[in-house]
């Protein structure tokens, strides 16, 4: 890997890690003082959004530089890099589960949203990016160390 692509990897995860601290600061406070204040929730939404594009995007990157084809969902981006030995399974499960909170919030899939349920899962959110971070840096660092 060259270090032009090691560096842009490395901005996306700086990025992706601001967002999630965001995201861990404003879902700090119990869910009935977080749903009061509609910046939150805003916040969130929007913080949960970036992370995931950003989460896959270094995916894709990623696949393609191993040579295999793109993602053709979040979903996939999540399964083919633990397929692709670059995530753990569980952690690419745990990211599955983001998108689908992301895909369900921006896609409006659910008729009746449910605030308590994606409050959750915005507190989920800012561990399972820390270890993706951490994840894909250790991917980086092997490549860059390989002959």
């Amino acid at each position: 890997m060259t270090n032009h692509e090691t560096s842009m990897i490395d901005l996306k995860l700086t990025e992706l890690l601001r967002f999630a601290q965001e995201l861990e600061q404003c879902t700090a406070a119990p869910y009935e003082e977080f749903i009061i204040d509609f910046r939150n929730t805003r916040t969130a939404e929007r913080d949960l959004e970036l992370t995931v594009e950003l989460s896959s995007d270094i995916i894709t990157h990623l696949l393609i530089h191993k040579n295999l084809p793109p993602p053709q969902s979040y979903r996939d981006a999540y399964l083919r890099a633990a397929q692709a030995g670059i995530l753990p399974v569980a952690l690419a499960e745990r990211l599955v589960q983001l998108s689908s909170l992301r895909n369900r919030i921006v896609h409006e899939y659910d008729a009746a949203y449910d605030p308590r349920r994606a409050y959750e899962g915005f507190r989920s959110a800012p561990p399972a990016l820390r270890d993706f971070a951490g994840a894909i840096s250790r991917a980086i660092a092997l490549r860059t160390d390989a002959p």
